[in-house]
Formats: C-alpha cells, structure tokens, sequence
C-alpha cells in the first residue's frame, strides 16, 4: 500500500492522464450506448469497473517493478563494494608476500592482520549478496520429501526410521513411550500413532499433564460427580471417558506427582476409575501414548516417578531426533512451511545457509514459528524472497557464527593434520557439532581451493593443508582428488549444465549453501574441459 502511495505521488502527472482518459472514456460510453436501453444496464457497468480495475493492475505492476530495481541496485551496489575488496585482498596479498622476502617492509603480523580483516569483510559482503538472491535447492527439496499422517521428512533423515517404528506400533494396542525435546512433534507422533491403529475411527484426545495442578488433572482425566466440591453444577465426563475406544495422548507425564501416577497406573492395569466425588466405577478401553522431554530413569532414581508406571507405559518407546540431528528435514520443512503462507515464497541463500547451522533449541515448533515471521515482514514489504532481516534476533546474529566456523573448523583440521579421526575431533571440539557437517564444510573448503587455484589440485592442497609437509599436503590431495571422482562420476559430458545440475542434488544437499556457486563453476568448468 505504501509503496502505491508513493507511485502516486511520485507519477501525478501519469495518474492525472489515466483519470483524464478515463472520464473521456465514460462520457463516451454514454453517448455511444445511450441508444440501446437493454444493453447498456447489461454491458456498461462491466465497461466502468473494468478501468478502474485496470489502473489498479497498473499501479501495482510499477509499484512491483520499482522494489525489484531497488533490489537489484542494492545488490549492484553489494556487489561493487565486493570487487573492490577483493581487489585489496590482492594487493595485500602480494605485499605480504614481498615482506616475507624483503625484511625492511612493514611488519608482517599488521599485514596478516590487515589480510584477515579483508577477507573478513569479504565473506560479509558475499553474504549480504546471497542474501538477496533465492536459494535453487528448495527447488529441489520437494523430490526426496516425505509426508506420513501430517510428518514431513526426508528419506535422509533420521525420521525415516521414527515412522517406520510408527507403523509397526500403530498395528497393536499396546501403550507407548514418545521421547523428545520440546517442539519435536511428539504429539503429531501420537496422532500418526492413532490415525494407522484400528482405533483410527475412535476419539483422540490430548492432555498436557504439565499445565494442570494435580487436584484439576485428576478432575480433567476422571470427571467429576455434581456437588462433588464448590462450583462442581453438573456431571462431567473425565478425557479418559471421552476417549473410550479410541486413543488418550498424555504429554509431559514426568511432570505428574508420584500420588497421581498411583491412580494412572489403575486405570492402565485395570481399565476402570471413578469420577471425583463418586463411588460408581466406570470402564474403559482406551489406548495410553504418554510423552515427555525428560529422563524418566533418573526420575525413578530420583523416586520422583513411578518404575511400575514406567514399565506399564514402555511397552514400546519412540525416540524422536532434535532437530539440529535432522539436517536433511530442515530444507524439507522450510519448503513445506513457505508453501502453507503463499505459494510465491522463497528463501535467500543466506538465509538457507543460517537455517542448516542454527542449532534450533525449539526444534520444528521454532522453525515454523520463525518462517511465519519472515513470511509476514516480506510481504508487508511485497517481496517474495525471505532475507536475514526478517527473521528474529538470535537467529540474525549467529551470521557471524556461521561466518568464523569456516575459519574455526580448517584451523582444527590443520592442527591434527587431517588425520583419518580429524573430522570427528573437530566436530566434538566445536560443541559436538555433527561430524557430517564438518565433513561437508571440508569438502567445500576443498573445492573452493580448488576453483580459485585453476583446477590446479597440487596448489589447492597446499592452500588448504597451510603448509608444505609432503607428508600433510599429500592427505590433503587425496581427499580433494576422491570429492572430484565422486562428482565427475555422475556427470555426462553429452548433457547440458542444467541437465548435469538436476542430477547431482545429492552433492548439494547436505553441502553448506555458501559453496553452491562454487560446485556450480567446478561442474561448468568441467564440462567445458577446463579440467580433466
């Protein structure tokens, strides 16, 4: 709206014209249908409405057009600034190289500090640059997406193997054990849990243990008789009435009393209670899912839980993976998620990049929270792509973070050597960081070595290693030269670019969104036998 506003005041002279032709245009109509009383009423309303309409569409259309030319010369201008630093990288580069052999230049530590600081505001810049273009591997990420009863994952992801213990419970009537952190979907497991049993055509009703006191947990699951205390006007029904023949989910059961478990544990072994206040026992046949995001070993060491209530619930028990141990699921989720807030959404590069690294401490239910977010702020801005700016703070400021990891995981490599057990180091040395990870920031450090050496694998290992060791320089090339088979072995030399690109989504999946471009220009370069 704003942005139309501006149009308008901006090209006065423009919409002057346009409602100028407009009333000639009405005067027009007039007389020319004024004739043919049937058809006018019919035609001329259609007529007037269709102007105004196409002035609206006009004006929208230039108001779309300027915030795309703001974009691009803001991008322009990014980009500019990025070239020029490149440029006294080069220069600092080659000076560095001078005082290494003429001693009397200025002191090599202010140059190396000077080269850092550079390369620094580089990666910066280049970020800044990919934020403002859309990430292609959502594109992609909808061709190996799963959807079982409302779980959205991918075949790589660790939750192929939770639904997979999903469809084998839900054929029983056994109780279950759903573990997770918060915000990992455990009810969702219980629902997918009850809409594959034969009970799917019973009730299924969820009860948060957590958020009640024990007195009004006891009146919510059992019910309660009339008069049964102050403000009890009439009989209720208890969840586990209301459930009957179908399936009770009871979320953070760790936080009920051992007193209270006394009563659950009844109600599983036998099937009968009685409401609040009453002597009549009721029967039920109800299946038990209970959930929680603590340890409940501990808690029976601890004798705040129950063993025989444990052992009653764990007939059989799901484990459900953080998040951040899902990397595959989360491009498939933010793909899945921009779909239900427009169609027309899509995430920046570096966006994506911050997506895969933030570690998630409220799991899918923080991930969905924040693209919602995003989704609101860049459409009241009529933008389609989703940038840093738009989603909150603490996931804005691990930019930096994600930024010095390059640094952090190849100083970690080079002090081991890039021995075989390196990567696994460095992955418990940076937090417990998953070695996979790692992994794949080594092979964009390698490939981006690589590029920038002229497909030259001998001098791209000795930029990577930091170091001329025969011995250091030599593993590094292995690994450099094993990542160059393994994607010149999927690639036809026959296909085109796009082609090749369709077919290699597995080398980009997992791989850190900051080197796409660089396995882009590595892929282009070999096609066209740049390289060998």
């Amino acid at each position: 709206m704003s942005v139309a506003i501006i149009y308008w005041r901006d090209d006065a002279i423009g919409v002057l014209l346009v409602v100028g032709i407009y009333g000639i245009y009405l005067i027009l109509t007039q007389l020319a249908f004024s004739y043919f009383t049937i058809i006018l009423p019919t035609v001329q309303p259609g007529l007037v409405l269709a102007v105004p309409l196409g002035v609206m569409i006009f004006v929208e259309h230039r108001a779309t057009q300027d915030l795309l030319a703001s974009i691009k010369r803001e991008k322009s201008s990014i980009e500019s600034r990025l070239r020029e630093k490149e440029l006294q990288l080069g220069l600092l580069e080659r000076e560095l190289t001078d005082e290494m052999i003429d001693p009397t230049r200025p002191s090599q530590t202010e140059l190396t500090e000077r080269v850092k600081q550079i390369k620094d505001e580089i990666r910066l810049l280049s970020s800044q640059v990919a934020d403002l273009e859309s990430d292609r591997s959502l594109m992609s990420a909808g061709q190996g997406v799963h959807q079982f009863e409302g779980i959205v994952y991918d075949r790589q992801s660790k939750m192929g193997g939770v639904v997979a213990m999903i469809d084998k419970v839900a054929r029983t009537s056994a109780n279950v054990l759903v573990f997770g952190e918060s915000g990992t979907g455990k009810e969702l497991v219980a629902k997918a849990i009850h809409k594959r049993s034969e009970r799917r055509n019973g009730p299924f009703v969820a009860v948060n243990c957590g958020a009640l006191t024990e007195t009004l947990l006891e009146t919510e699951l059992f019910g309660h008789e009339k008069g049964a205390f102050t403000g009890a006007v009439k009989d209720k029904p208890g969840r586990f009435e209301l459930a009957n023949d179908g399936t009770i989910f009871l979320d953070e059961i760790a936080e009920t009393s051992p007193a209270f478990q006394v009563k659950l544990l009844r109600v599983l072994q036998e099937g009968e209670f009685e409401r609040v206040g009453s002597v009549r026992t009721v029967k039920v046949d109800v299946r038990v899912i209970a959930a929680s995001n603590k340890n409940l070993k501990s808690l029976i060491d601890q004798k705040k839980f129950r063993e025989d209530l444990y052992y009653r619930l764990n007939v059989f028990s799901i484990e459900i993976p953080p998040l951040r141990d899902r990397l595959p699921d989360i491009a498939a989720l933010t793909a899945h998620f921009l779909r239900s807030e427009g169609h027309s959404l899509a995430v920046s590069e570096t966006v994506m990049s911050l997506l895969t690294q933030y570690r998630w401490p409220g799991n899918v239910r923080e991930l969905e929270t924040a693209i919602k977010r995003a989704a609101i702020l860049s459409k009241s801005e009529n933008r389609s792509l989703l940038r840093v700016k738009d989603f909150p703070t603490e996931i804005q400021s691990s930019v930096n973070a994600l930024l010095d990891l390059e640094d952090k995981i190849l100083d970690l490599l080079r002090s081991k050597h890039f021995s075989r057990s390196s990567i696994s180091e460095t992955a418990h040395e940076l937090g417990g960081l998953n070695r996979g990870t790692v992994g794949e920031y080594f092979r964009g450090l390698c490939l981006t070595s690589f590029f920038e050496h002229k497909w030259d694998i001998k001098s791209a290992s000795r930029a990577v290693a930091g170091t001329d060791d025969p011995e250091v320089t030599a593993r590094v090339s292995r690994k450099i030269s094993e990542y160059i088979r393994n994607l010149t072995a999927e690639i036809d030399r026959e296909e085109s670019f796009e082609e090749v690109r369709s077919h290699l989504n597995a080398k980009y999946k997992n791989l850190p969104q900051r080197y796409h471009q660089v396995l882009d220009e590595v892929v282009r370069a070999y096609l066209d036998a740049k390289w060998e």
